[in-house]
């Protein structure tokens, strides 16, 4: 027998949380949810539905409460819902798509900053979802609307960043559209205006995303040009960053190096030979591919 609905709790207090988290107004506490947070939303959902609620239906809930004015509330229980599978599914069906790609260009950083978080749950290897974030809400226009306009906030650009790779990458109309529209050349003059290594990583990792499947051989300037930039910086990035570096070392697998860059990635290599043993095997996938790149 199911619960009658006016047994349970009010969702406006509910969902107004209490006043250690956020009074419903201010967003002077609006953030990623932690540990804590969540554990309280479980729980408070658990109370309301008694573990029984279909999580689609708390995504309904969520779009009302966003559309209610209680955004971090709705973007919330969308985080909690982006555990389920149905609901990545459903994400569109319900209206929360077009919601969460609204408030990406909201006025307020740490609503579109919230937003692209929970965004970037829903979009990874969803193709169904990335197609409809894409053509029927126009979601690469809004990132570049909050790209632009968050220039000079990391976290934000970041998040951009992120989520930009998302949406296109693994689905072949997407990708081809991205490429053809001139988003690695606009990318690329990014990546020169950057000094935050998260943010230089995310566009390196999608321009070698997309020549996993796509021809980018007309775009060999443009990814000479990103090489030299990352590579003569050397001394100014962490050198020691391993991830950073093993990103940025598959430029040499984007069509021919040429001399200049050849050059660079051996005197990479050769920063890495130097290293003690220990230190080497740290960097043993980006060894691995600069001394393809030394083979050949």
């Amino acid at each position: 027998m199911s619960q009658d609905n006016s047994s349970l709790p009010n969702w406006t207090g509910l969902l107004g949380w209490s006043t250690k988290y956020h009074d419903g107004t201010s967003t002077s506490q609006f953030g990623p949810m932690d540990s804590e947070r969540r554990k309280w939303l479980e729980q408070a959902l658990d109370a309301a539905f008694g573990g029984e609620s279909d999580p689609n239906k708390l995504m309904i809930k969520a779009v009302s409460e966003v559309k209610e004015g209680k955004v971090s509330a709705g973007l919330d229980i969308l985080d909690y819902t982006s555990d389920f599978p149905d609901c990545a599914e459903n994400v569109e069906k319900v209206g929360a798509l077009a919601v969460i790609i609204g408030l990406i260009t909201s006025e307020d950083p740490l609503i579109a900053r919230r937003a692209l978080e929970v965004l970037n749950m829903y979009l990874p290897n969803n193709a169904r979802i990335q197609l409809a974030a894409a053509l029927k809400y126009e979601c690469l226009p809004a990132i570049k609307r909050s790209l632009e306009r968050y220039y000079d906030n990391g976290e934000v650009l970041h998040l951009c960043l992120s989520v930009m790779g998302s949406l296109i990458r693994n689905v072949a109309p997407l990708e081809a559209s991205f490429i053809r529209e001139g988003n690695v050349q606009s990318l690329v003059g990014y990546a020169k205006t950057i000094s935050d290594m998260k943010s230089l990583q995310k566009i390196v990792g999608i321009i070698s995303s997309l020549s996993t499947n796509n021809d980018l051989s007309n775009l060999e300037d443009e990814v000479h040009s990103l090489t030299v930039y990352v590579y003569e910086n050397h001394g100014t990035f962490d050198s020691q960053d391993i991830q950073f570096w093993e990103v940025a070392s598959r430029l040499s697998q984007i069509g021919k190096c040429g001399s200049v860059c050849t050059a660079m990635f051996e005197s990479r290599r050769r920063w890495i030979k130097s290293l003690s043993e220990s230190s080497q095997c740290d960097f043993s996938l980006e060894l691995e591919t600069l001394e393809q790149i030394r083979d050949l």
